[in-house]
């Protein structure tokens, strides 16, 4: 059975409830955050708030799932090479064999990783509990383009279609005999023949997409008009608000804590 290219996970809880746009200013307000911030520890404090409101809309084992298959394959090289090998280090912290950490590599690399997981945990909160159909009616009734629309709506399923391309390739492979065990050196061997049939295979999907969108119409200029009803009620309205205001301030207390003396 084909599994759905969506990472969405249906639920009733109050952030499924939210209208979608309510979530998508919030994502962004973390993505604006993440790369404003400089401050480690007021990184760290919005991952684990984005981490309560994982767990309070019941999607802890979709995200865990996400964030090990994605983040961790890309968080750890990269603190790694910052670590060891940023320029401009001097505090010697200790050395392994050949190699010395520094201290300001170390920090550079913690606050990197830390802008990571604060939006990457954010964008994951997205895609789990927002509906792409609910997204794109959201934009659309605020007069968003529909080609907009549709950009976001295939960022949102950039990672779980990639995923599950990387699986059926996977499972193909194996049923032809490919060993995914042993060292790590040569597992890697093993899954680096696999990355070119991923990309070649995501650049092939553009064209079906693309000619199912002009059978449905995609470029007529006509208005649209929806089925399905999303709500924009005023609680969505005030928390994005709230959602802005506080963003702005986060921001101001880290330029603030940068600057004094």
């Amino acid at each position: 059975m084909r599994k759905s290219a969506l990472a969405y996970v249906p639920g009733n809880s109050f952030i499924h409830r939210l209208n979608p746009l309510t979530v998508l200013t919030y994502a962004l307000c973390i993505t604006v955050l993440g790369i404003g911030i400089g401050q480690i520890w007021l990184l760290l404090l919005i991952f684990v708030f984005n981490m309560l409101l994982v767990v309070s809309a019941g999607v802890l084992r979709n995200f865990l799932y996400m964030f090990v298959r994605v983040t961790l394959p890309i968080a750890i090289p990269m603190f790694i090479i910052d670590s060891l090998f940023y320029p401009g280090s001097k505090t010697l912290l200790f050395t392994l064999g050949p190699v010395a950490v520094r201290y300001e590599g170390l920090m550079f690399a913690s606050t990197v990783i830390s802008r990571l997981l604060s939006i990457l945990s954010a964008y994951f909160l997205m895609v789990l509990v927002i509906h792409p159909r609910d997204l794109m009616i959201a934009l659309g009734e605020r007069g968003v383009s529909p080609r907009i629309g549709y950009l976001v709506l295939s960022t949102l399923q950039l990672i779980p279609y990639i995923q599950q391309t990387a699986e059926r390739i996977l499972d193909a492979q194996r049923s032809r005999g490919l060993s995914l065990k042993g060292s790590l050196v040569k597992r890697f061997k093993s899954y680096l023949p696999l990355m070119a049939p991923v990309v070649m295979g995501s650049f092939s999907s553009l064209e079906i997409r693309a000619m199912a969108l002009e059978v449905r119409g995609f470029n007529l200029p006509t208005k649209r008009v929806y089925i399905r009803e999303v709500v924009d009620s005023p609680r969505d309205r005030a928390l994005r608000r709230l959602v802005v205001i506080g963003a702005l301030l986060l921001l101001a207390l880290s330029i603030y804590l940068r600057i004094r003396p």
